[in-house]
């Protein structure tokens, strides 16, 4: 039996009460002390939770974020939105917000209104954050909502730039940097830190003197494993230098 078994407890308790007392069934010390038993063995299984999630491996999820962030102010990355463009066709005025979608309901918001007349391109943005938001080139053929004069829509290009939020495992590994890397001013594992607090950044790589003296060249891909797209390294250098002056 586990050791949080109440019998368990009990057996122990009356153990260490003289045998002058009665303690079987019925009487009073054997009554008493069963139904602590039963509250103690409750009390040990949450002692061992409390203890275990002391350690950061043992944590998932929202505390594992909230631990992370209360010991070293690192706070989990979240998803990125997904972004493109969609030619839409007809004649009206596309408001901001408008939804068009995949024919799974994959959906998109305008970021911008539109006058239409024939044809025009207009900026989209994932309704949704995360990888989910990429799609393939014709995949976004549905008007959700109907707009009053328009006819067709689809998406000449693919969507880019969706990252799902950063992962336990990510976020631990951050931590651990944080704690047994030496971070000072400006050497390389600062510029690594700096990039991989960027959203959608999955690993970061920074080499010193890249462009000769005081330059340094910041690698990144993206959380997918993929090249960094256009917005993600934009993001990056905006966040690190964003006059780009060094």
């Amino acid at each position: 039996m586990s050791t949080y078994d109440p019998q368990v407890i009990l057996e122990k308790m009356l153990g260490n009460i003289p045998d002058s007392y009665a303690k079987t069934v019925g009487f009073p010390i054997y009554d008493l002390t069963a139904a602590f038993a039963i509250e103690a063995a409750d009390l040990y299984q949450r002692a061992d939770e409390i203890e275990a999630k002391l350690d950061i491996e043992n944590l998932s999820g929202d505390e594992l974020t909230r631990r992370v962030y209360q010991l070293t102010g690192i706070k989990r990355r979240p998803a990125v939105f997904a972004v493109g463009e969609v030619t839409v066709t007809g004649k009206g005025l596309v408001p901001l917000g408008s939804l068009f979608s995949t024919p799974d309901n994959i959906q998109y918001k305008t970021t911008q209104e539109a006058n239409v007349v024939d044809s025009e391109k207009i900026p989209i943005q994932a309704v949704i954050a995360g990888e989910s938001g990429n799609v393939g080139a014709g995949s976004i053929t549905k008007i959700p909502v109907t707009i009053a004069g328009i006819t067709a829509v689809t998406n000449e290009a693919p969507t880019r730039n969706g990252y799902r939020q950063e992962s336990d495992e990510e976020l631990k590994k951050r931590f651990y940097d944080e704690l047994q890397k030496p971070i000072v001013s400006g050497n390389k594992a600062h510029y690594e830190l700096w990039a991989k607090e960027v959203a959608g950044v999955g690993e970061a790589k920074c080499f010193a003197l890249a462009f000769g003296e005081n330059t340094v060249e910041v690698c990144i891909i993206g959380n997918d494993g993929q090249p960094a797209s256009t917005e993600l390294i934009q993001a990056v250098q905006k966040y690190i230098d964003p006059d780009s002056n060094g």
